[in-house]
């Protein structure tokens, strides 16, 4: 990819989301969608799920599969910045609404373009500065590199681009780390989006995020649990805890074979009689946190409480008789010594090949442990180097179960359904692991001069010695080209310490170099602060007469404030003295005010309570009138004519059926009979209309007696005045409570 889409990408995945879809596929189809939408003129916009995936692959070119675009576009839907009828299951959607913050997007993209420059242009002054030998990596490359391993590990294939090759960009990258916070957080953000870029070209989807229920065991190789013992490199430390961690988080175990432990002890006892090699990881610890033999041999005999603390569950159960056993039976083994003679034909393999019968014994262990746990899987061997991953896949027909520890990482992410971050771990773990392939043939090239050095027997001067080995590390550019030439093969030099002599002298002649220019800029900036100090030593001379002076005034000043703070405190007596006495004097008014108001309610209550007495004397025998005013006899004459007619009719009835009375009769019955239904009926009538007929009557009661009603208003003013009088005298004994 071109670094613009790399800075196009970035900007897409600057903020972090939850979910595999969510984190890698969502940003890039919306962003799809938006533009799609804008560009087709109109109200709705029908659009496939293969147009966003042709879109996005002229744009970034990845190929996105339209399985997950179509997924993708059904949950997109429910964004509030979209408006999607889909069909066909996402296949073939509507677009009634699209927006994605263009503006915001391409400025980030800028940002992140101008970066990407300056990350390469510093990476060029620092080559300069250190004199170092790169083999035209640039970062870019680097990024670019990333994302064909991660392609690879998809493919399960053992791709391996980022390699040692970009040792003196680690380098560099470690400087910016240490030197420049803010810009590592965008070397950060550039590295995953490399990792992104890999999972949105891959064309097998890795969406499994299925759980058996069933917790993973990792067993740790020997360089992690170094690391998480701060027994390696910074670098290797951090990334062996972030790894841990996420596994740990993951709902993970982490696990150590009794075989491990005891490769541990092994290496550790042989740095206490020998010392460490200046070229293993455990050195770059010793030296950094100045570790004595004593101190590798105390953490040696309390390794298993250690590993307790730290989470590692030590197992199986082995006893020493078989652990030796184990190495006796391993020892001998075919696939040991195949892997043995790969290692010597780099010449990295031990003498004793303990090593080798640790590698081969694990990768049977695990073999066992899966079939032993009668399931298949969530067994696993979790080392960082990539060359035993390879070789153990390539001994078995079936899938290997020795993985390696980047990949786990990736692994855990995409399947797990806890929201875990791994961006850090992974640019960690890449960085490590390409210095541990730079110092691994860094190795190979020392022993290869070796070789040659045994032959001509010269001596090496120690400083010269230790000088080769660190400029060789760093890839001194006059170091690498000697022992480039030495390796190439042929005949002999005459000289071989002669010609290092000469490289390390060239190579120490452009430190020394790139030393005096920061001494010289050293000295300015000492100069140019020993005069800033001057002058600050000169203004501190003029802040202190100026302070004397300003003490003397301030005296003065002090004095003449004591002084008026005496006086403001009289005045302040006496104002609260007055204040004192101004309050008093109004609870005073006050109280007689009160006092006189309550004598004037006092009267004015009498008064209306006597004047109610007479109005209700009045008026009592009025109401009397009043009620007989209205005679409801209506309903009970009724009533009574109602009973009369049907006592009649069933005399009438009665007399027909004895035969008293002629049958024609009976029309007189019915006569009689509907008489009462009458009466009856206009009982009920009038009943109902009691209050209305009684309120007719009393009008017109009222209208012959006025002074009825003249009384009843006078009456309620009254009463109503008298709840004012109440409640004014119960609120003023309210407030003095």
């Amino acid at each position: 990819m071109k670094k613009s889409n790399y800075a196009f990408v970035s900007a897409l995945y600057a903020s972090k989301t939850k979910g595999l879809y969510s984190e890698l596929y969502f940003p890039i189809i919306k962003y799809a969608l938006a533009k799609i939408f804008a560009a087709k003129i109109g109200g709705n916009v029908y659009c496939t799920a293969d147009e966003v995936s042709e879109f996005i692959d002229g744009k970034f070119g990845v190929k996105i599969p339209t399985i997950v675009i179509a997924k993708s576009i059904c949950k997109i839907g429910n964004d509030h910045n979209y408006s999607i009828v889909v069909y066909e299951n996402g296949n073939t959607f509507r677009i009634n609404a699209a927006f994605y913050d263009e503006d915001d997007i391409e400025q980030k993209e800028r940002f992140f373009s101008g970066k990407l420059d300056e990350i390469e242009k510093m990476y060029e002054e620092f080559l300069t500065q250190q004199g170092c030998s790169d083999e035209g990596v640039t970062f870019v490359q680097f990024i670019a590199d990333n994302t064909d391993d991660i392609l690879g590990y998809f493919e399960n294939e053992n791709k391996s681009c980022v390699n040692e090759k970009y040792a003196v960009l680690i380098f560099f990258l470690q400087y910016v780390h240490d030197t420049d916070t803010d810009l590592y957080s965008v070397v950060h953000q550039l590295f995953w989006s490399s990792i992104v870029v890999a999972f949105l070209k891959s064309d097998k989807p890795l969406v499994n995020d299925s759980d058996n229920g069933i917790k993973t065991e990792y067993f740790l190789d020997t360089s992690i649990v170094l690391g998480l013992l701060e027994l390696s490199t910074s670098l290797k430390q951090t990334y062996s805890k972030e790894l841990c961690s996420i596994i740990l988080n993951s709902g993970g175990l982490l696990k150590v074979n009794p075989m491990t432990v005891e490769e541990i002890k092994y290496i550790l006892e042989k740095v206490e009689q020998n010392g460490p090699n200046p070229l293993t990881d455990i050195y770059d610890s010793c030296t950094r946190r100045k570790l004595l033999p004593n101190d590798l041999a105390k953490i040696r005999l309390n390794l298993g409480k250690k590993l307790l603390a730290l989470q590692i569950d030590v197992f199986p159960n082995m006893s020493p008789n078989a652990i030796q056993s184990a190495v006796n039976n391993y020892k001998g083994k075919a696939v040991t010594k195949l892997l043995g003679d790969l290692r010597n034909k780099n010449q990295l393999s031990s003498k004793d090949n303990f090593r080798e019968i640790h590698d081969v014994y694990m990768d049977d262990y695990i073999k066992g442990r899966r079939k032993e746990k009668k399931y298949n899987g969530n067994v696993y061997f979790l080392t960082d180097n990539i060359e035993l991953v390879k070789f153990c896949r390539a001994q078995h027909e079936d899938a290997s179960f020795t993985i390696s520890a980047g990949k786990v990482v990736l692994d855990l992410w995409m399947h797990n359904k806890q929201n875990i971050d791994v961006s850090d771990c992974v640019l960690t773990e890449t960085m490590a692991r390409c210095l541990g392939l730079h110092k691994s043939n860094v190795r190979y090239k020392i022993m290869e001069v070796a070789r040659f050095y045994n032959q001509t027997k010269d001596d090496f001067d120690p400083q010269v010695y230790k000088d080769f080995i660190s400029h060789l590390y760093r890839r001194a550019k006059n170091v690498i080209t000697t022992v480039d030439q030495i390796n190439q093969g042929g005949a002999i030099p005459q000289s071989i310490v002669k010609l290092i002599k000469e490289a390390v002298d060239k190579d120490n002649v452009a430190y020394k170099n790139s030393l005096a220019v920061a001494i010289k800029r050293k000295q300015e900036l000492q100069k140019e602060t020993a005069e800033k100090e001057k002058q600050i030593e000169d203004i501190k001379i003029a802040v202190a007469d100026l302070k004397d002076k300003v003490d003397n005034s301030n005296k003065q000043i002090g004095d003449l404030e004591s002084e008026n703070s005496k006086l403001s405190d009289s005045l302040q007596q006496q104002k609260e003295e007055l204040q004192k006495k101004a309050t008093e004097l109004a609870q005073s008014r006050q109280e007689r005010e009160d006092a006189k108001r309550k004598i004037e309610l006092y009267k004015e209550l009498n008064s209306l309570t006597l004047e109610k007495k007479e109005i209700e004397a009045e008026l009592s025998p009025l109401e009397k009138k009043r009620g007989k005013s209205f005679k409801n006899l209506g309903p009970i004459l009724c009533m009574i004519g109602g009973w009369a007619s049907f006592v009649c009719g069933v005399l009438v009835m009665a007399s027909v059926l004895f035969g008293w009375l002629e049958s024609w009769m009976i029309s007189i019955l019915c006569a009689v009979w509907s008489a009462s239904w009458f009466f009856f009926n206009r009982k009920h009538a009038l009943e109902n209309k009691e209050n209305e007929r009684a309120n007719k009557e009393y009008a017109k009661w009222e209208a012959k007696n006025p002074r009825y009603n003249v009384l009843v208003r006078k009456l309620n003013k009254l009463e109503k005045r008298l709840e004012e009088i109440n409640a004014e005298m119960k609120e003023g004994t309210r407030i003095r409570d």
